[in-house]
């Protein structure tokens, strides 16, 4: 059985990508723009929903002291894959943050503001990553391997 993804996060990154659809069919300098952002992004989200989500699917049952020995195991797997991706993550937002900071201002430039809004809300949304997801993850996935490891 696999691991489950918060679906809050999940509707987040569908929102996101849909304004990111929208932006990128804008004429000029901020539809290529937000190409670029695409190209940076999306294999972001993938790792993101395949390593990191998973891992906070299963904080409830943690929190309530129910997280069953399979569950573990299969975290404490992914949790391995997502350790070694963590940093590579910090350094990924830290590259679309200069992108969506070139969005911004061309967008501005071009009086594009639902590409402007995109932008302050991505990069908003990675901050939230980098400051809670991301490191709540990696401390499931570190309750995952103690309770793996128990009998």
């Amino acid at each position: 059985m696999p691991l489950s993804t918060p679906t809050s996060v999940l509707a987040i990154h569908e929102n996101l990508l849909q304004l990111l659809v929208g932006a990128q069919r804008l004429q000029g300098k901020t539809g290529r723009i937000a190409e670029e952002v695409a190209k940076l992004v999306r294999p972001h989200i993938e790792k993101e929903e395949s390593l990191f989500l998973p891992l906070l699917g299963i904080l409830p049952e943690a929190a309530e002291g129910k997280l069953s020995q399979a569950t573990a195991k299969r975290a404490a797997k992914l949790y391995s894959k997502a350790k070694e991706e963590y940093k590579v993550m910090l350094l990924e937002h830290k590259e679309l943050d200069k992108t969506l900071a070139r969005l911004k201002r061309v967008a501005d430039e071009e009086g594009h503001p639902t590409a402007t809004k995109f932008a302050d809300l991505l990069k908003e949304h990675s901050l939230g990553e980098d400051q809670m997801l991301y490191p709540a993850a990696i401390l499931a996935g570190r309750i995952a391997l103690q309770r793996a490891k128990s009998t």
